[in-house]
C-alpha cells in the first residue's frame, strides 16, 4: 500500500484507517503483513500513529521513504522489500470486502500454475452515490485476453493477488514515463501474454471514484499511455485459446507452465527471433507474432547466430 500524505486530512486519514482494517480483518491462515510505502509524505506516516491505531499493529510494517518517488517507483520499492511469496495490492482510499483472501488463497492453491488472481469490485462515486454500481469481471486465461480486448485494464489493480517471483522475473511495473499512470495495464498486457491469469466474478474490492484520485487527475496522461499499450496489444492479433502452445510445449520439454511461460518471454524479450523444429513452426508463430520465426531441422546448422534455438529451456533460463 502506498501512501502519500500531503497535510492533515480527516478524511484521508478516515479512508486509510477503512483500508487498513479492511487488510488486518481479512481470515489468511498463512504468515502475512501490510507493508506500508510512505512516499516521502510531508506529514509522515509515523505521525500519525497516535490517530490511526491500526498502523500500530505488529502486522502493519511502514518504510518511509525520504524523498517523494511517485507512485510506480514507491510500487516496485514495496515489491522488493516484501518478504513473502505472493503480493496483494491496496490503495490507501479503498477497502476490500472479507474474505477476499481467504478465497483467492483457496483458489491459487487449487491451480498451483496459476500466478494472478483478480476479483470483480463495487465502484463508488463520491459525488454522486447514485452513480455506485457493481462491475462484474470474470476469466479464465482465454476470458482474461477478451477483457483486455474490451475494457483495456484486466484487473482492478486493488483485487489481484500475484505470485512475487512473476513480478520479480518481468521488472516489476514498468518505469517508461509514458506507462506513469497506467503502469498496471502496461505491465498486465505483458504478464497475460506468458503466465497463465484468472479473474473470480465475486467482489471483494471497494474501488472509490474521486476528484484526487490518480485516473482523475491524470486523464490525459493515463488515456495517452493506455492508447499505446492497447495499439500494441492489438497489433499481435492473438487467437483464441493461443496459449495452448504452452501446455505443449510444457509436455514437450517436461517443464511445468510457468518455466515455459519465462522460457516464451526470455525469447520474446531478448532475442531477434527463434529457431525451431518443423513441427513446431505454426505453434510458436502463435505464441511469438511479433518475432521472427525459422523452421530447421538441423540445429546445429550455421547462421542467424542471433536467434535463439528453441530446444532447452536450461538455455535460456538462469
Amino acid at each position: 500500500m502506498p501512501v502519500f500524505f500531503k497535510a492533515r486530512d480527516s478524511r484521508a486519514e478516515a479512508l486509510l484507517q477503512i483500508a487498513i482494517q479492511s487488510v488486518l480483518n481479512q481470515s489468511c491462515a498463512i504468515p502475512h503483513e501490510l507493508l506500508i510505502i510512505d512516499d516521502g509524505s510531508p506529514v509522515p506516516l509515523e505521525s500519525l500513529r497516535a490517530f490511526i491505531p491500526e498502523l500500530n499493529d505488529p502486522r502493519v510494517r511502514i518504510i518511509p521513504l525520504p524523498l517523494n518517488v511517485k507512485l510506480v517507483s514507491a510500487l516496485n520499492f514495496g515489491l522488493r522489500a516484501a518478504r513473502y511469496n505472493l503480493i496483494a495490492r491496496l490503495d490507501a482510499d479503498d477497502a476490500w470486502r472479507p474474505g477476499k483472501l481467504e478465497h483467492q488463497l483457496r483458489v491459487m492453491a487449487a491451480e498451483p500454475e496459476l500466478t494472478i488472481l483478480g476479483t470483480s469490485m463495487r465502484i463508488h462515486h463520491e459525488d454522486d452515490p447514485s452513480k455506485d454500481w457493481d462491475e462484474i469481471r470474470q476469466g479464465s486465461w482465454d476470458g482474461i485476453h477478451q477483457l483486455i480486448a474490451k475494457l483495456g485494464c484486466p484487473f482492478p489493480h486493488g483485487s489481484i493477488l500475484a505470485k512475487k517471483e512473476i513480478f520479480q522475473f518481468l521488472g516489476g511495473y514498468p518505469t517508461d514515463p509514458v506507462f506513469a499512470h497506467c503502469e498496471d495495464l502496461a505491465l498486465w498486457s505483458i504478464w497475460t501474454r506468458f503466465f497463465n491469469c484468472a479473474i473470480l466474478p465475486e467482489i471483494y474490492l471497494e474501488y472509490r471514484v474521486h476528484a484526487h484520485g490518480v485516473s482523475s487527475q491524470f486523464e490525459n496522461s493515463q488515456r495517452r499511455g493506455s492508447r499505446i499499450v492497447m495499439n500494441r496489444y492489438y497489433s499481435l492479433h492473438l487467437e483464441p485459446h493461443y496459449f495452448d502452445g504452452y501446455a505443449y510445449f510444457s509436455k514437450k520439454l517436461g517443464c511445468g507452465l510457468n518455466e515455459i511461460g519465462k522460457l516464451f518471454y526470455t525469447l520474446w524479450k531478448y532475442y531477434p527471433g527463434v529457431r525451431v523444429a518443423p513441427e513446431d513452426l505454426a505453434i510458436v508463430r502463435k505464441l511469438l507474432p511479433d518475432r521472427p520465426i525459422i523452421a530447421v531441422d538441423d540445429f546445429s546448422t550455421p547462421g542467424h547466430e542471433h536467434f535463439a534455438n528453441l530446444t532447452q529451456p536450461s538455455d535460456y533460463l538462469v
